[in-house]
Parts: C-alpha cells; structure tokens; sequence
C-alpha cells in the first residue's frame, strides 16, 4: 500500500509488513505501529521478532 500523506497518527495500531534485504534475499517482516512523532514524521514500528525501529514509512516498501 502506499502510505499517503498525513497518514501519520491514523497508522497508529495498524499492522504491517515491511520489506527488508537481509544477506541479499528480500523479506517481509510484520509489525505494529504503536507511536507517530509529529514532529519528524516517523513511524515506530515493533516487530513480531522483538525488533524495534522508527521508520519513515512512507519511504519503505511495506503494506497494510
């Protein structure tokens, strides 16, 4: 999906995959958004691995 601006506090509680190279092979790995930063724009995502990243997902490959 693509994530359309202003999107930022509405992802809040969405799950989703993000796209990852890892060792060269492409993988999806899915997550929760749990917070928005206003201020920069970015997305905190918490991974069913135990990962934790903000993101700017609207940069990303990921869906919805």
């Amino acid at each position: 999906a693509v994530l359309l601006p202003g999107a930022g506090e509405a992802m809040v509680g969405s799950v989703v995959s993000v796209r990852w190279k890892d060792a060269g092979e492409v993988k999806w790995y899915r997550g929760v958004v749990d917070r928005f930063n206003a201020v920069d724009g970015k997305h905190h995502v918490s991974y069913d691995d135990g990962d934790k990243k903000w993101h700017l997902l609207r940069g990303l490959d990921c869906s919805r």
